[in-house]
């Protein structure tokens, strides 16, 4: 055998004698030891090279063995390493380590074997077939294989190579030793139990139930398992297998006793039917039926078997039809012409069994004389009547029975008319084939076997290559037809031309075609796409367009092709669009959050244009009968968004018995039913069987127009009963087309094509009914090298191919290349000929062909490189082998469907095994697969539950690892909902137990996850210790992925604390290490990281290189969600640039991703940017719709952290329309629930947000306490750039109250902070709050030089925005001394940026300012013009304090050119809006206003307004403004109260005294000047102080 032709080298070590008392001596390892040799050693079993045992050596001597032993191998050799002892864990750090005789139970470090020590010795060598096994204590600690990240599979595996370990035992159990206890039938076990089952398995041939001819590791781990559960029970012992392997399984032994298991021919499996003469043969018959009864050979006769209620004379053709020899009772009247007797041996000859004449009287017919006669003489005649009939069932006798027909045939032959003789000779050369090849088979049985072998071999390899789409004359064909439109197709003219209308129809996306089985449904279909495939459609009236381009034509089958499914629906038609095109479909499919609408649109979209066929073949197989809708849920969602999908050129074509009710009923204009009842009419029922008769052999071509019309009236017309009917004929040259149509007519309407099937089944040989049913196991299409493997058990030199070639002629099959299918109603008649009992068997020898044809792990790209692994789950569910199908799923799952996105598939797949698996710890995995399935899904309360189910079993099955993982899922799946509190008493419980049991891995995973918990919550310090715990772990392991992950974390956390330099250095080395490994998508995460820290420090432009990398690579593999990230972070850094366009349409872009895929937190947080991109503009409107919108996401979603930010971004919103009380209500909420969920930083900004609304309402004692509460938070964690933020805060809060030296101080500090961390955009605001608190003083030189600085820092930064602030600042200073010119300058750049920035409000700002500086240059038209479009933008953005100070500008210039009663309407404008500091020089100017109009108590009101609202400032004295306000407001009163004239003066004196005692600039008084003068009073010189 060509698997065992290496050299095979055992290893088996024996540890039963110890020094420590704790361990205790054991009885079986040496027995264990001398038994597994010896079966390895027998030539007919193991046949190894070399077995060596090593009994009770030292750990040295051990060591040096294993090292000997695994040196100087060949990599195609076959090594197996055994040990039977103690293993020990030890406690200080729960390593696992194997015990010899010096090894101390409590410090096992000493004179124990580390396990991974093993794993590092195999790990250093390119050994492709290594088997360990290890018969001790806690041996499922041992794992001893690499996970697909960490091998280079190309270096070592290739197909049928791997590395197996099997252990006695899981991580936390015991293995019993001998002599404890016994086999399920009694017998004593001298072994340790599990080798015990190892060595019977391999001495019995797995217990002489496998036909195979080898025995695999796998199959003998399978042994050994069921016989250890069986008799140890789950609670006691549970063997584990770990396991990585390519292609076929790793082959251990030979079968000593393969079994010889039933085949499938119902010559084996049938019973003996007894043919007697009612007349007198009763007694006879009865007696036989008894005598062979008593020697166990299964018999039927009609007169004990034929059930009442039934029509008897069925079940006698049933049972002749079903039974696998016919014994000929011949008694005298039995062998008269005309008896009873002579129907059933006529019947016989037609199904082709063998018929044994049993001598009673009678002698045999003329036609039955070639049969050997057996005469029931002797008393030992019922054993030689059982001995003979086995014989027949065997291949000789199935040779005997051909040569019976053989003569049959030539004796005809003589008597023959000249048609007649044509079709015996052609029988006769088929029997001839049949015969020789048979013989050469029994003569040469092992060439026979090893040429079936080969032919095997060849398909297998076959079926590994990439299947390429075939090209039609106009379309490209996917997944070709496993059969073409039939050449006899005739007829149905009229539904094709309407179906053909009905493609036309732009508009029509589905096509329905509704009939019974066999009645020609995909027959006419593939007709038309035929038709299409050549660029043309038949016309349903003259002078309609033939042409019909179709760019492609995908066929899907869920009986005979390729399954319907959305997945494979998806990839197909990604085969049909450009590289690009398919990447972008791909990318969105592959994305878990995604909703399947999106999925459907973003493949659909490049189809716009292009035209496409699609067939869903034989659907009614995915239709509930009772409900009639889709059983698969994913397939029913993707055809209702194909339905209601945008404009595309997909076409859905549905051939079913059923239609799905709910579908039909989506768009019904956009769909056709059309329904196929009736089968084809005359003549074209007639053409058909003439054209099937080509030749004439069987009669029908020439047969009379009468006979064929009877035909076709027997069958209905249906085309597959049409075809039964040649099949008939064609396989039975005894039978006329009469006698077929007088059973045909006996059949009900919707009956007649199953009888026909199985009418014609039924005359096939054995050989051809067993090869029908080896397709009709697959239930899909098959090669004959699938069928062959199928049948090599039972027949070692069976070549189907012929026979599938034959039968193909014989219309049975169907074939398309080298797969060959049948019909559904061909399929399953076929299988249900299969004994119920032998299903399953045959079911999981058809999913062993599939395990064999798999693809080499390199090669697994799409989900078609998965097809056999799916082929084989399929199998092995419908076999019941639900935990070997588990094992298939689970090596897919995670790494393969879940990356590519078939993230539904594996939940599905996963949903078939729960409840159903006998394995524990696969029960546990699966759920806990189905868990991250529904969690990638969205579907997060499924997740949690089956998290749930997983840990109960872990617990209950005592395994720590897996329970470790499963709190750690569930942690995960707290924290995604928000729940943080939770999440983390998870993760620490998942700690507690990887620290337990010595898992490494699991513990820096378990850290990292408590460190993301806790940066979640704000907590950054204490989230980058648990970083840096798991960082030294992944170094440790030398895990180099997990290392850069953790690197970022680092990264991301340390630029929370604004520590950035740290932070760009820890994402620099997780760049160098994704770079290195080859982790593109830990590259990409990395150079965002980089943009995000380059962004915290200003350095806006390189910030957005970094993100342009990241973007690049993101649209590179297909990362949808990161891409989104990145188009949010592009929008930031656009948005800091004053680039407001350009981060709109990034933001844009995002959300449309998040929308598309599916990621409800992502488009939430999308939306919030776009807000905050709106609010810049002012356009507050818009901005408060996306934040209600995004809020709504979050509380849908459970996102409370989410929640609370866009509470705040809806409280900024109204804030900034001076809507202060519903502000503060937002900002109360949001702070609850940051407080609730225990986010410092966000209660920080909720509490600073506060303090700005309390300090809008006057209230600044609560805003201060506001204030410091903040800045106390961001102390406390660690939060340096929020600390200095709020210390800017505070600063402009005590500003604002008038407080400018505490301000000051304030600044100062928060200026030191910025310059410390490097925040560059920190300092140039510090700067800039500098320079406004110095001009607020009136020393304009000092803040004209913090303005350049802050001007300088925004331009080396890139910040647009800022720039047009710093501009505007230093205008305002320029004016102040009197430098107009140059404040022109200053504010005409800043409107320029403002403008091109699309910054509304700066630019209303900067056109108040302009407007001000043209009127002190004495430019009044220019200046009012600038004034009327800032009021004009004020109003737009509802702005208040840009409302404020636009109207008081305005009431200025009208004022300024003597239109006084504008200047006062602007002026009462200006006071309607609340804005404290500017509150003063608007009522002052009210006052002038009113008072040049003559309305002396208006002015007099607005004056002592004037008055009030300075006092109302704190330490106003300290503000030049203000007091220049009250200087004008006194002057007002002196005017309008001239009783009290000296008073104002005097006071007026004051208050400008004070004012130029802070600021003498010229421009300052200038402009005092000038609204003294409106006053038309002479007190401008009061100015000058």
């Amino acid at each position: 055998m060509s698997e065992t032709s290496q050299n095979r080298y055992a290893l088996l070590i024996a540890a039963d004698a110890y020094t420590d008392p704790a361990l205790g001596a054991l009885c079986a390892p040496q027995q264990d030891v001398t038994d597994l040799a010896r079966v390895l050693e027998a030539p007919e079993i193991g046949g190894f090279t070399d077995v060596v045992p090593l009994v009770n050596p030292d750990v040295q001597a051990v060591r040096e063995r294993i090292s000997d032993f695994l040196r100087d191998k060949r990599r195609d050799d076959l090594l197996l390493l055994y040990f039977s002892g103690h293993g020990v864990i030890d406690r200080a750090d729960g390593h696992f380590y194997l015990a010899f005789g010096e090894t101390e139970q409590e410090d096992p470090s000493v004179a124990g074997l580390p396990a991974d020590w093993i794993t590092r010795q195999l790990d250093r060598r390119t050994l492709q077939r290594v088997v360990v096994i290890l018969d001790c204590c806690y041996s499922g600690r041992f794992e001893g294989t690499k996970g697909a990240d960490d091998l280079d599979l190309d270096a070592i595996f290739n197909t049928g190579y791997g590395r197996v370990v099997l252990t006695a035992s899981r991580a936390s159990e015991r293995s019993w030793d001998g002599n404890v206890l016994s086999t399920p039938e009694g017998a004593p076990i001298p072994h340790s139990l599990f080798t015990h089952y190892l060595v019977e398995g391999l001495e019995t041939g797995l217990g002489g139930a496998s036909a195979e001819p080898f025995i695999t590791v796998d199959a003998l781990y399978e042994y050994a398992y069921r016989r250890v559960m069986e008799t140890a029970k789950s609670e006691l012992q549970t063997p584990t297998k770990f396991a990585r392997q390519e292609g076929s399984p790793l082959v251990l032994a030979r079968n000593p006793r393969p079994a010889l298991a039933p085949a499938p021919l119902p010559g084996t499996l049938g019973r003996i039917f007894i043919s007697y003469s009612p007349t007198d043969g009763v007694a006879r018959a009865e007696a036989l039926y008894d005598a062979l009864a008593r020697e166990g050979v299964p018999v039927w006769l009609d007169r004990r078997d034929v059930r009442p209620g039934l029509a008897p004379e069925g079940q006698v053709e049933a049972a002749l039809q079903e039974c696998r020899a016919v014994l000929l009772l011949l008694t005298p009247d039995a062998a008269a012409p005309g008896c009873d007797c002579e129907r059933e041996w006529r019947q016989a000859l037609r199904y082709k069994k063998p018929i044994v004449p049993l001598l009673a009287g009678g002698e045999p017919p003329f036609y039955l004389q070639n049969r050997r006669a057996f005469s029931p003489e002797g008393a030992d005649w019922p054993a030689a009547l059982r001995q003979y009939l086995d014989w027949l069932s065997g291949p000789e006798g199935q040779l005997q029975t051909l040569r019976d027909r053989r003569g049959d045939a030539e004796r005809d032959l003589r008597t023959a008319d000249p048609p007649e003789a044509a079709r015996i000779r052609s029988e006769m050369e088929l029997l001839d084939r049949q015969i020789r090849d048979l013989t050469t088979r029994l003569a040469h049985p092992e060439q026979a076997a090893q040429e079936t072998d080969l032919r095997i071999r060849s398909g297998l390899e076959r079926e590994r290559q990439p299947l390429a789409p075939v090209g039609g004359k106009v379309a490209r064909i996917i997944n070709a037809p496993p059969y073409a439109p039939p050449a006899h197709f005739q007829d149905r003219d009229t539904e094709l031309r309407l179906l053909a209308r009905y493609l036309r129809d732009p508009a029509c996306r589905l096509v329905t075609v509704v009939g019974r089985a066999g009645v020609g449904k995909t027959a006419m279909v593939l007709k038309l796409l035929k038709a299409a495939e050549n660029g043309r459609l038949p016309v349903l009236q003259e002078g309609e367009d033939e042409r019909f381009p179709v760019e492609g034509i995908l066929y899907l089958s869920q009986v005979i092709g390729r399954p319907i499914s959305w997945p494979n629906l998806h990839a197909d038609l990604c085969r049909l669009l450009p590289g690009a095109g398919a990447e972008a479909a791909t990318a969105v499919y592959r994305d878990p959050q995604a909703p399947l609408t999106a999925k459907v649109q973003a493949l659909l979209a490049p189809f716009a244009e292009r035209r496409v066929l699609v067939l869903l073949d034989n659907l009614e197989d995915l239709v509930d009968p009772a409900t009639r809708e889709l059983t698969d849920a994913e397939l029913a969602e993707a055809l209702t968004a194909f339905l209601r999908a945008p404009q595309h050129g997909v076409t859905l074509l549905a051939t079913t018995r059923v239609a799905p009710r709910a579908l039909t009923l989506v768009e019904p204009g956009r769909q056709h039913t059309l329904e196929l009842d009736t089968g084809l009419a005359s003549p074209h029922a007639e053409a058909v069987l003439r054209a099937l008769d080509a030749d004439g052999s069987v009669g029908l071509r020439d047969a009379p127009d009468a006979l064929l019309g009877q035909a076709r009236e027997a069958t209905r017309g249906y085309p597959r009963a049409l075809e039964a009917l040649y099949a008939i004929l064609s396989a039975d040259r005894y039978t006329t087309l009469a006698e077929v149509l007088s059973r045909a007519e006996e059949a009900l309407p919707e009956n007649v094509v199953a009888a026909l099937v199985g009418d014609a089944y039924s005359r096939l040989d054995p050989a051809a009914q067993q090869v029908l049913q080896a397709l009709a196991v697959y239930n899909r299409p098959a090669t004959p090298a699938a069928v062959d493997y199928l049948l090599r058990p039972y027949l070692p030199g069976v070549d189907s191919a012929p026979i599938l070639q034959r039968l193909t002629v014989m219309h049975f099959a169907r074939r398309e290349g080298e797969r060959y299918s049948l019909h559904p109603v061909d399929r399953a008649y076929a299988f249900s000929r299969i004994p119920p009992h032998t299903q399953p068997a045959f079911l999981s020898r058809a999913a062993d062909y599939y395990r064999e044809a798999r693809k080499p792990r390199a090669a697994w790209k799409t989900l078609d490189d998965l097809a056999p692994q799916l082929a084989e789950f399929e199998l092995r569910c419908a076999a019941g082998e639900y935990d070997a199908a588990a094992d298939v799923l689970t090596d897919i799952d995670f790494d393969y469907l879940l990356l590519w996105g078939h993230v539904r598939l594996m939940a599905r797949l996963h949903e078939q095994l729960q409840g159903k698996l006998r394995d524990r710890r696969l029960a546990s995995i699966s759920a806990g697969n189905l868990g991250n399935a529904y969690s990638d899904l969205g579907r997060i309360a499924e997740a949690l539950d089956c998290y749930q189910q997983a840990l109960a079993i872990d617990r209950e099955i005592g395994d720590r690892r897996g329970e470790g993982v499963d709190l750690g899922n569930l942690g995960n799946a707290y924290r995604g909902l928000g729940r943080i509190a939770e999440a983390i008493a998870y993760h620490e419980q998942a700690l507690t137990i990887a620290r337990e049991i010595g898992d490494r891995r699991g513990e820096g995973a378990d850290l990292g996850d408590l460190g993301n918990a806790y940066y979640s919550l704000g907590r950054s310090a204490e989230a980058i210790a648990y970083y840096e715990q798991a960082l030294t772990i992944a170094r440790e392991i030398g895990d180099r992925r997990n290392e850069g992950v953790w690197l970022s974390n680092l990264g991301i956390a340390y630029r929370d604390l604004w520590r950035i330099a740290e932070a760009i250095a820890y994402h620099e080395q997780a760049l160098t290490i994704a770079r290195e490994i080859g982790a593109r998508r830990l590259e990409g995460n990395a150079l965002g990281n980089l943009g995000i820290a380059y962004y915290s420090l200003g350095r806006i432009a390189e910030a957005i290189a970094y993100h342009e990398q990241a973007l690049a690579i993101d649209r590179e593999i297909g990362d949808r969600r990161g891409e989104g990230a990145d188009l949010g972070a592009l929008g930031l850094a656009y948005s800091d640039l004053g680039r407001i366009a350009e981060a709109i349409d990034c933001y844009e872009q995002a959300l449309t991703i998040a929308r598309e895929i599916g990621d409800r937190r992502g488009e939430g947080a999308d939306l919030g940017n776009l807000g905050l991109a709106y609010s810049d503009l002012g356009r507050i409107a818009e901005a408060i719709d996306c934040y209600e919108q995004a809020l709504a996401i979050a509380r849908e979603i459970g996102d409370r952290r989410g929640e609370g930010n866009h509470l705040g971004n809806l409280g900024n919103a109204y804030y900034s329309l001076g809507r202060i009380a519903e502000a503060i209500a937002y900002y109360e909420q949001a702070l609850a629930i940051a407080r609730e969920i225990g986010d410092r930083r966000g209660e920080g900004n909720h509490l600073g947000n506060l303090g700005l609304a309390y300090s809008d309402l006057g209230r600044s004692a609560e805003a201060l306490d506001f204030y410091e509460q903040v800045l106390a938070i961001a102390r406390e964690i660690g939060d340096r750039r929020n600390e200095g933020a709020w210390l800017g805060n505070l600063g402009n809060a005590y500003s604002d109250l008038g407080c400018i030296a505490e301000a000051i101080a304030y600044y100062e500090q928060a200026l030191t902070i910025a310059r410390e961390i490097g925040d560059r955009r920190g300092e140039g605001h510090r700067l800039g709050n500098l320079g406004l608190a110095y001009s607020d003083l009136g020393r304009i030189a000092e803040a004209l030089d913090f303005y350049q600085q802050a001007l300088a820092i925004d331009r080396e930064i890139g910040d647009r925005r800022g720039e047009g602030v710093r501009l505007g600042n230093l205008g305002l200073a320029y004016r102040g001394l009197g430098r107009i010119a140059e404040a022109i300058d200053c504010y005409e750049q800043a409107l320029a940026i403002d403008r091109e920035i699309g910054d509304r409000r700066g630019e209303g700002v900067d056109l108040g300012n302009l407007a001000e500086a043209l009127l002190a240059q004495g430019d009044l038209a220019p200046a009012l013009t600038r004034a009327q479009e800032s009021v004009r933008i004020a109003g737009e953005l509802a702005a208040p304090d840009l409302a404020s100070y636009a109207g008081t500008t305005l009431a200025l210039i009208h004022a300024s050119a003597g239109d006084f009663a504008a200047a006062l309407a602007a002026a009462e404008t200006a006071c309607a809006h609340a804005c404290p500091l500017n509150a003063a020089a608007a009522h002052a100017l009210r006052g002038s206003a009113a008072w040049r109009l003559g309305r002396v108590e208006t002015a007099r009101e607005a004056f002592r307004a004037a008055c009030a609202a300075v006092e109302a400032v704190p330490d106003y004295t300290a503000l030049y403004e203000q007091l220049d306000a009250l200087g004008v407001a006194r002057c007002g009163l002196a005017l309008v109260e001239p009783e009290q004239r000296d008073a104002h003066l005097q006071a007026a004196r004051e208050a400008f005294r004070a004012a130029r005692a802070l600021t003498a600039a010229p421009g300052i008084v200038a402009d005092v000047q000038r609204r003294l003068a409106l006053l038309d009073g002479g007190f401008e010189d009061l100015a000058r102080g």
